[in-house]
C-alpha cells in the first residue's frame, strides 16, 4: 500500500503570479509618478505659511499650500469664494489657485468644465488677474469650460 501526499494548498510559482507582481509594481510607479506631476514643478511654494492671526486666512492657507491636492480640490468652491471675496491680494493663496488650475487642466474630473468656468470667473480678481503663469492657463481652462 502506497502513501502519497496531500496538498491543501500546493504553492505555485507560474508565469501568472510572476506577471501580477510585475503588473503592480508598473502600475505603482507609474502612480507614484503621476502624482508628482501634480505638484506644482517649479513653483517655490513656502512648506508652512506664516500665521496672520485671522483664523479664516490661515486655514485658507494652509489649504492653498500644505493640504494635499485632493483636499484643496474637494473643498475648491469654499476655498476660491473666500479668497476672491476677502483676501484677493494674498499671494500665497495665489499659489493654491494655480495648483487647482493645474489639477483642473491635468485630471478627468465628472464636473471638470464646471469647475473650470468657476475658476474663470475668479481669474480676474485681486492679485491673481496679475499673475503671468495664471493668465497664461486661461485659454486652456477655456477650453475645458466649452
Amino acid at each position: 500500500m502506497k502513501i502519497d501526499p496531500v496538498w491543501l494548498v500546493q504553492p505555485r510559482a507560474d508565469r501568472r503570479v510572476f506577471l501580477m507582481a510585475a503588473g503592480a509594481f508598473v502600475l505603482g510607479g507609474a502612480g507614484g509618478y503621476g502624482l508628482r506631476v501634480l505638484q506644482e514643478p517649479g513653483t517655490p511654494v513656502p512648506q508652512k505659511p506664516e500665521k496672520t492671526g485671522n483664523p479664516e486666512l490661515d486655514e485658507l492657507r494652509r489649504l492653498a499650500v500644505e493640504a494635499p491636492i485632493e483636499e484643496l480640490s474637494t473643498r475648491y468652491v469654499e476655498f476660491v469664494t473666500r479668497r476672491g471675496r476677502a483676501f484677493a491680494e494674498d499671494e500665497v493663496l495665489v499659489v493654491g489657485l494655480r495648483r487647482l488650475v493645474r489639477h483642473v487642466l491635468a485630471t478627468q474630473l465628472p464636473d471638470r468644465g464646471l469647475r473650470a468656468r468657476f475658476l474663470l470667473r475668479d481669474l480676474g480678481v485681486g492679485r491673481a488677474s496679475r499673475d503671468a503663469e495664471l493668465q497664461s492657463m486661461v485659454p486652456q481652462l477655456q477650453a475645458v469650460a466649452k
